[in-house]
């Protein structure tokens, strides 16, 4: 989990997918065109991401929550239901892709 406040909070609906919030989100914070920046499945497969919020959605999960967290164009990302965040990538000191799932009860 990351420390400090994020420098990009953005918020989605059903109408789009976590996966296409992630590319809004890191283009936004970017100043960029979505279009222009790398492939999100060079980082995590934009389906397995999208179904794993889905699944949160669709069924009753005892109030469960998941946090997804991946490095992408050099962005420290962070996904929850609804919600994507962008945090100061100096405070993560690396540049590697990576990908993190922490599911917790609430």
């Amino acid at each position: 989990m990351m420390s400090g406040a994020p420098i990009i909070e953005y918020e989605y609906d059903e109408s789009e997918t976590p996966s296409e919030a992630v590319i809004t989100a890191v283009a936004a914070k970017s100043n960029r065109d979505p279009l222009t920046i790398d492939p999100l499945y060079e980082t995590i497969d934009p389906d397995a991401l999208d179904a794993i919020f889905r699944t949160r959605l669709t069924e009753d999960t005892n109030r469960r929550s998941v946090r997804v967290e991946l490095h992408f164009e050099g962005e420290h990302v962070e996904v929850t239901t609804g919600e994507v965040r962008i945090y100061d990538t100096d405070a993560t000191n690396t540049d590697e892709p990576t990908v993190n799932a922490h599911e917790r009860q609430d």
